[in-house]
């Protein structure tokens, strides 16, 4: 089932050892953490909770009535001038996070000081948007260790580090793959006294076999890994099969001793079950599967939106990605944004998360079957990848394009949708206390919604505190709530900057109002316009349209695009109120009729050559 054979196990557990070198962080000179006691909770590793909602639960100060006064009271540039390609994470007065240089930095929560740094990137190149290096992923903490766990991309090696909470030394270091051209772009996920690290394939190549490790976590047991398993089965490697990279975060399910994640795209001309798939894993130390791959559940293939999937007779899979994708007619529609662990209203838990397709996947979490699908973006390379939140009313989606949703957390209906947060949108969301945080990446600003309806109720852009313009447009960071503080990242050319805002602070605030034009997408982004493009794929008699829920104001513009075979249009359920003309395959065409329409409404729409594609056009 590619687990590891006895040999490999030893050899991993010896390695671990061998690179067990404690080596001291850099202290700051009289820097220490604040006081570990607060109201408003911590954030301990990426998505803040095991089940992966994004949610602060314990923020109760900060709420939709005054989040419009939050203001930074501190902001710090990374020491190393790098790039926070992830969340800040918040435990015991410091907040810890790492740079694509591979440095790992503590600072003070409530005043930004600098407290400890360490290195761990062997002097590394960085990051690029296609390809990270250094530190992707958040650190992960767990107090009552006092360690930090950090995943880093070095030259050599795919390498899990456990450091001293209040130090940065370097208590072990564990090898969890040595792939050449791998690397660690998932956080460290920390529970029963292990950590779940995955780590992402050479998609360039045919060598790679992507999967993940589990360690023991405990400063005594330096790192020993546990179980180790490849995503592609040993049976299907050999066979030719490639991918399935977890380049995700992924959850745990304590009760019951799982662990379910994303998987990326398929590496090689047939697209194995397990790639763009969603997957159950055994983390039972005492069963007999432990560390094994129990079931999976495909998502949208890389063949998306056709029905089924296409292998193409000219498939190189060894030219430079994404390149190679592209010969073998595969788009590489993985599961990028970290999945979600929720109970659904009947009691069975649900687990799912949003693909680069522009599809979210929910399923079954016992018996792995689909439960819903909500498509709410057309497809591409570079879209969708925007970590997911959850709450008691919602599941709340960010899109490329800049559409930010809610959905019904037993049905994926929409329950609501709001415009203008953004363009590419990698970066996650947050939810606390009934506000919605989100980074508008082409602006560099902090947004606040009502959760309940989607109403902007904040924006504050960081040119204001930098005097540079500020973006995140390519960037992985997200938002983090603890400690009744918001901690947000923006960069300016090659250098992150981190900001803590607080309720009446004296930085400055600034209402929804006050949020700056969006500008205008680069050439070539491959980004959908911002709610303009109603569309139809292959198959859409079928499938439904690309775009099923359409964010727009009284009067528009919106277009509709029809790239399946057969003629479809979109038509008011409504008799007489909106429509488009019938489109050809490949033809664009207006939907007349939008100065009809009512702001604050939602309409319903179909073809009329196909009656059973159905859609919602929500006026803002």
């Amino acid at each position: 089932m590619g687990t590891m054979s006895k040999r490999t196990f030893a050899a991993a557990a010896v390695m671990a050892v061998v690179l067990f070198v404690p080596a001291g962080g850099a202290q700051a000179q009289g820097a220490t953490c604040a006081a570990p006691d607060h109201e408003g909770g911590e954030w301990p590793f990426y998505s803040g909770t095991l089940d992966g909602h994004r949610e602060q639960p314990s923020e109760t100060t900060i709420g939709a009535d005054n989040v419009s006064q939050l203001s930074v009271a501190w902001k710090q540039a990374t020491p190393d001038g790098g790039v926070i390609h992830s969340t800040p994470v918040v435990v015991d007065g410091c907040v810890f996070f790492g740079t694509e240089l591979g440095n790992v930095f503590a600072l003070n929560a409530d005043t930004g000081e600098v407290v400890w740094t360490q290195a761990l990137g062997d002097g590394g190149d960085g990051s690029s948007t296609f390809a990270g290096a250094g530190i992707v992923g958040s650190p992960a903490v767990v107090s009552e260790l006092g360690l930090v766990y950090v995943g880093a991309t070095t030259p050599t090696a795919s390498v899990l580090s456990a450091l001293d909470q209040a130090t940065g030394a370097i208590v072990w270091s564990s090898v969890v793959d040595d792939d050449a051209g791998g690397g660690l772009d998932s956080s460290p996920v920390p529970f029963n006294g292990m950590v779940f690290q995955a780590f992402k394939g050479d998609e360039s190549s045919n060598h790679s076999n992507p999967g993940f490790a589990i360690v023991d976590g405990s400063r005594e047991g330096l790192g020993q890994i546990l179980a180790r398993t490849h995503v592609i089965s040993d049976e299907d490697f050999a066979a030719g099969d490639r991918g399935g990279s977890i380049v995700n975060t992924p959850v745990v399910d304590l009760e019951r001793n799982l662990i379910f994640a994303g998987t990326g795209n398929p590496a090689s001309p047939r697209q194995n079950p397990r790639t763009n798939a969603l997957l159950k894993i055994d983390a039972d130390p005492a069963s007999t599967t432990f560390g094994q791959i129990l079931a999976s559940h495909r998502g949208t293939s890389d063949s998306y939106p056709s029905p089924q999937d296409i292998e193409s007779p000219v498939c190189n899979t060894e030219l430079q990605w994404p390149i190679g994708r592209f010969t073998c007619a595969q788009f590489d529609f993985n599961f990028l944004a970290s999945p979600n662990l929720w109970t659904h209203s009947d009691g069975r838990k649900l687990f799912g998360g949003l693909q680069k397709s522009g599809v979210y996947t929910a399923v079954d979490s016992e018996t792995m079957e689909r439960e819903w699908q909500a498509t709410l973006s057309p497809p591409c390379l570079a879209c969708n990848l925007s970590s997911t939140a959850v709450d008691a009313n919602g599941i709340y989606v960010a899109t490329s394009g800049g559409n930010l949703y809610s959905l019904n957390r037993d049905t994926g209906a929409v329950q609501w949708a709001t415009p203008l947060t953004g363009t590419f949108r990698y970066n996650g969301v947050a939810v606390a206390n009934g506000v919605v945080y989100s980074l508008n990446d082409a602006i560099g600003a902090l947004q606040a919604f009502d959760a309940s309806n989607g109403v902007p109720l904040y924006a504050h852009p960081f040119t204001q505190d930098t005097q540079t313009p500020m973006h995140d447009m390519g960037n992985s960071s997200g938002v983090s709530v603890a400690r009744n503080t918001v901690f947000v990242t923006s960069q300016w050319e090659s250098t992150s900057t981190l900001f803590a805002l607080k309720l009446g602070e004296g930085g400055g605030g600034g209402g929804a109002p006050g949020v700056p034009e969006l500008p205008e997408l680069p050439d070539g982004g491959g980004v959908p316009a911002v709610g303009t493009t109603i569309a139809t794929g292959p198959g859409g008699a079928s499938y439904g349209y690309l775009t099923p829920a359409m964010v727009t104001q009284v009067g528009g513009p919106v277009n509709y695009t029809n790239g399946d075979i057969a003629r479809h249009d979109v038509v008011s359920s409504e008799p007489g109120l909106f429509r488009s003309a019938l489109a050809s395959t490949g033809q664009t065409v207006p939907v007349e009729g939008l100065e009809n329409v009512e702001s604050g409404k939602t309409y319903e729409f179909f073809c009329s050559l196909h009656p059973n594609m159905k859609g919602q056009l929500i006026v803002r």
